[in-house]
């Protein structure tokens, strides 16, 4: 439920516990899934709502937030699959190399967790946003203080799409978005999701629930 709502208490007190008292290095989870941050941030109690110095892209939010759809392993993002030659030889071929961060019933639990965001939480926009079945849609929202950033990013079986709204270069002044923002910004990930599946509705694998691990409660 505090998932749901994007509680920050909850979040904190549970970073807490796990640094303090579970002693969990949580770098090594991050920074296998293309996360690196200092020592100063991890220090910080914030960091699990999001506060870092100097933030992350899309790109690599969307990439870490994948690891969950690909059922805990990793993947490094990249743009370019295949480079062939006139004569058709492949001169390029881009060869992905997985990292296991989660098992795979801590991934399950995590969908099953950020389900509810898109059936009661944050999220529920979606579901009347979206021109495809949302049972298998799962994501999370994210705000940062005073509006001046929104996010969101959402998976089915086969597709992971993040979207930032934002200013990513102040100029020395402070810009923030409105209250409204977030909407907005899930407005333009349902777009973006939209047009997608229309041009490749199988990309998204919507029928491909993954199974119940049996370690999953």
């Amino acid at each position: 439920e505090a998932l749901a709502w994007s509680y920050n208490l909850p979040a904190v007190n549970l970073y807490n516990h796990l640094k303090n008292e579970t002693k969990v290095d949580v770098s090594s989870y991050m920074s296998k899934m293309g996360i690196n941050l200092t020592n100063s941030e991890y220090s910080q109690l914030g960091i699990a709502l999001g506060g870092t110095d100097r933030g992350i892209s899309v790109e690599q939010n969307a990439s870490a937030f994948a690891t969950f759809a690909n059922g805990g392993e990793h993947v490094n993002p990249y743009v370019i699959s295949k480079i062939t030659a006139p004569n058709g030889s492949v001169i390029y071929r881009h060869k992905s190399k997985k990292t296991k961060v989660f098992s795979k019933s801590t991934s399950y639990i995590m969908q099953q967790m950020m389900k509810s965001v898109i059936s009661t939480g944050t999220g529920t926009q979606l579901a009347w946003q979206l021109n495809f079945n949302t049972s298998n849609v799962y994501g999370k929202t994210g705000t940062s203080n005073d509006y001046r950033d929104i996010w969101f990013v959402g998976s089915t079986p086969g597709v992971t799409l993040a979207t930032w709204m934002g200013y990513d270069n102040f100029y020395g002044n402070s810009h923030n978005l409105t209250s409204a923002s977030s909407n907005t910004n899930m407005t333009y990930w349902a777009k973006m999701a939209n047009a997608l599946y229309q041009t490749q509705p199988d990309l998204f694998k919507l029928e491909q629930a993954p199974a119940k691990p049996a370690g999953a409660e």
